[in-house]
C-alpha cells in the first residue's frame, strides 16, 4: 500500500513553528547581550556614543564578554554584590552562547516522512552532520522554546539588578537578590534542568591545641 506524501500545509505548519521559535530565541538572546553592553557603559562610566563605539567594536561575544570583564577588574570602586552577580551572569551567558552559535551557522533540514510530529519536521544541524542525521539529531521546537525561556530569564534578571543600580535601590532588585536566580538557571541553554547550588564550605575548627 503506498504510502501518502505529506501536505504542503503541514510542511508549512512545520516550518512556521519552528520559525516562531527560533525568532524568539535569537530575539532573547539579542536581549541578554543588549543587558550586558548597558553595565559596560555604567562600568565604564563612558559617554553613551563612544561606550557604544568601543565595545562593539569587538567582533564577537567573546571578544566583548571579555572587554566587560576588564572593565569589572579595573573598576575598584565596583560593589562586591554587583561585581559577584555580574560574573556569574556573565558566565551563564558564556555557557549559553555554544547554543546560540549553533542557531546561527547551523543547516536545517525538513522530515518529509508521515507520522511525525509538526515540532518535530524541521532540525537544525551542524553542516558537516548534515548527511549523517536521525529523526532524533538536531535542534527541535522543544529545544529552541527552551532556550528562548532561559535567555529571556538572563535578560530579566540582568534588567531588574540594572534598573536598581541606577535608581539607587529605589525599583528593581538587588544584585544579592538575583544571584541565587542566576546560579539556578539551567547550564545549558537548551535545558530544563536547574543548575545545582554549590554547597557552601564551612571553616575548618581550629583544634584548642590541648
Amino acid at each position: 500500500m503506498a504510502t501518502r506524501p505529506v501536505s504542503k500545509a503541514a510542511l508549512d505548519h512545520a516550518e512556521a513553528l519552528f520559525v516562531e521559535a527560533f525568532g524568539r530565541a535569537m530575539l532573547n538572546w539579542s536581549h541578554v547581550e543588549q543587558r550586558l553592553f548597558w553595565y559596560f557603559e555604567h562600568i565604564t562610566e563612558m559617554k553613551h556614543e563612544m561606550s557604544r563605539a568601543v565595545y562593539y567594536s569587538a567582533r564577537n561575544f567573546t571578544a566583548r564578554a571579555e572587554m566587560l570583564a576588564a572593565a569589572m577588574s579595573a573598576n575598584q570602586a565596583l560593589d562586591s554584590d554587583l561585581s559577584v552577580f555580574l560574573q556569574k551572569a556573565l558566565k551563564k551567558a558564556r555557557q549559553y552562547q555554544a547554543f546560540r552559535n549553533s542557531l546561527a551557522h547551523g543547516e536545517t533540514i525538513m522530515f518529509a516522512n508521515t507520522g511525525i510530529r509538526a515540532e518535530n519536521r524541521l532540525t537544525l544541524v551542524e553542516g558537516k552532520r548534515a548527511l549523517h542525521l536521525s529523526i532524533d539529531s538536531g535542534i527541535k521546537v522543544s529545544q529552541l522554546r527552551t532556550a528562548a525561556k532561559n535567555f529571556s530569564r538572563l535578560a530579566s534578571l540582568l534588567t531588574v539588578v540594572y534598573l536598581n543600580q541606577m535608581t539607587k535601590g529605589a525599583h528593581g532588585k538587588s544584585p544579592a537578590q538575583c544571584l541565587k536566580q542566576v546560579l539556578r538557571l539551567p547550564n545549558t541553554a537548551s535545558s530544563r534542568t536547574p543548575a545545582p547550588i554549590p554547597k557552601e564550605r564551612k571553616p575548618r575548627r581550629r583544634s584548642s591545641g590541648k
